[in-house]
């Protein structure tokens, strides 16, 4: 087993998935801003943010690109989940009022993984 894999993963539901691949966004700019993390504290409770935070700070780029598509394959998400959480992916991003480019080519890459 691969030093930082959760062997809790495979029971991530998805809002557990949500709050990762936020995570992952905001941090796609190595800044994880103030209104970024409001957005994505507003999404579940504190516990298992922090769970799932030092999960995500466990995890290189590479892992986590891997656990997200296992995660998304896994879970049996429906086309119209996969456009909500573009949208949402899209919300956290403009929370902070910019939309850069290195936040652009995150959300390019996350919907060709999402099929979107």
């Amino acid at each position: 087993m691969e030093a930082n894999k959760n062997p809790n993963r495979d029971y991530w539901n998805k809002d557990d998935l949500r709050v990762y691949i936020l995570l992952y966004c905001a941090n796609a700019d190595l800044i994880t801003k103030e209104e970024e993390l409001e957005y994505i504290t507003g999404k579940i409770n504190s516990a298992k943010y922090n769970e799932i935070k030092k999960e995500f700070k466990n995890d290189n780029d590479y892992q986590s690109i891997q656990k997200i598509e296992e995660s998304i394959g896994h879970l049996g998400y429906d086309k119209a989940q996969l456009e909500q959480l573009v949208v949402e992916i899209k919300e956290l991003f403009w929370s902070d009022g910019q939309f850069d480019s290195v936040e652009r080519a995150i959300l390019l890459h996350l919907q060709r993984i999402l099929n979107v």
